[in-house]
């Protein structure tokens, strides 16, 4: 294996890497997580009623949960179509990492 077959392998990992990041920022369901945790948090209070203590603390990692969960959601409100344009540049220079990766190997056959 050459120092450019080398490179490019390393690059593409890069790349795919930070393909799959933005995929799935792009693809999450934050609003789905506070759902969720809305009906675990119902199900917490029915189960644990006049109990308060109790209720505050089962309810505080749920808290943390939508409120991740509705950052997210803001963040991809206002940055969604930026993370599309920027996942759209890294598949293509994917695409064209590959096609030369794939013409290194062949001209080290």
């Amino acid at each position: 294996m050459n120092i450019k077959e080398k490179i490019t392998k390393k690059a593409i990992q890069q790349l795919e890497k930070k393909s799959e990041k933005l995929n799935a920022l792009i693809y999450a369901n934050p609003i789905n997580d506070v759902i969720s945790a809305r009906q675990s948090a119902a199900e917490i209070i029915k189960e644990h009623q006049g109990d308060s203590v109790k209720i505050s603390k089962l309810l505080e990692p749920l808290a943390v949960k939508e409120k991740n969960a509705f950052e997210l959601h803001e963040r991809q409100m206002k940055n969604s179509s930026k993370w599309c344009e920027e996942l759209a540049k890294v598949d293509f220079d994917l695409g064209q990492l590959k096609t030369e990766l794939y013409y290194i190997e062949q001209r080290a056959i």
